[in-house]
């Protein structure tokens, strides 16, 4: 029995320390409140305000860059259509006598002959090569 008294003798010290630092750390929080409540002031909430004006203004300066760019963007664009509408049409093909008509027949015959012959593996063609080189006086 006696094990059992000291044990929670010990146990409600144990309690009772607990509380006291708990009391002792609100203590000063609570003393602060009411010195507050006594002068007649309010807690102010710290202010946002200048983060907010600072992002603002941080996108409008984005913005403006932004628009900067285009803009520079938009005269290049036009400085190349104004150059190359004062080229000859002979320097934009480059050579003479060219015809959108041609131009357009010849490609259709390229995409018909590359859909005609498909390409072999490449070990088949080296394969090849390899029998055109070693060939020899036979053949």
């Amino acid at each position: 029995m006696p094990k059992t008294i000291i044990g929670e003798t010990f146990e409600q010290l144990g309690k009772t320390a607990g509380q006291m630092v708990k009391q002792a750390v609100k203590e000063p929080g609570k003393m602060a409140e009411k010195a507050v409540g006594q002068i007649g002031l309010k807690p102010q909430p710290p202010e946002e305000k200048p983060q907010e004006a600072l992002s603002t203004k941080i996108s409008q300066e984005k913005e403006r860059e932004r628009r900067r760019r285009l803009a520079l963007l938009q005269k290049e664009i036009k400085a190349l259509q104004e150059k190359r509408t004062q080229e000859l049409p002979k320097q934009i093909t480059g050579k003479p006598g060219f015809s959108e008509e041609k131009a357009i027949k010849q490609l259709k015959e390229e995409e018909e002959s590359k859909d005609k012959k498909p390409m072999e593996p490449l070990p088949v063609q080296r394969a090849k090569r390899k029998t055109e080189m070693f060939r020899g006086v036979s053949g």
